[in-house]
């Protein structure tokens, strides 16, 4: 009866995060991996509630940053593990976007309370997150990205 249902072509498909063909590439990728590989183009930025720390709190469309390295952090405000990256990701930022370094932050709640705007907005500027942030509520972007932990970083 197990192997009936967990293994079969629509288990392991939504195990592996692979939902359509918009994330693909990304299997070419692995944890642990020993060297930098490329895993295609980023997946899509999608079902973002709203955006903060950018000019009229528009989105950022990553086609406009082809050309620059871009770290797409995966946190919430909440989460010790993603408090204690701040203080690094504002590092970096300061060190190197002069040469290009861009961070977006995608706040990807895990309770209800991380999922209200006011509180994100809040904890942010507590921390110091200066970057662009967007409000992934329903884990669309996350899903995309085939998340599984937080703090996370692509690039």
């Amino acid at each position: 009866m197990q192997k009936k249902i967990e293994d079969n072509e629509t288990a392991r498909q939504q195990l592996s995060g692979l939902y359509d063909d918009s994330n693909k590439e990304l299997s070419r990728c692995q944890d642990g991996a020993d060297e930098l590989r490329s895993c295609g183009k980023a997946p899509a930025l999608e079902g973002i509630d709203s955006w903060f720390n950018t000019p009229g709190d528009q989105p950022v469309d990553l086609k406009s940053l082809r050309g620059k390295v871009t770290l797409i952090d995966f946190w919430t405000y909440s989460c010790i593990n993603c408090q204690r990256a701040v203080p690094h990701l504002r590092d970096w930022e300061r060190a190197y976007k002069d040469a290009g370094l861009r961070i977006i932050g995608v706040h990807s709640p895990e309770f209800a309370f991380e999922k209200k705007r006011s509180n994100v907005i809040s904890g942010a500027e507590k921390l110091g997150v200066t970057w662009p942030v967007a409000l992934d509520n329903k884990l669309t972007t996350w899903d995309n990205y085939r998340n599984g932990f937080w703090p996370a970083k692509y690039t």
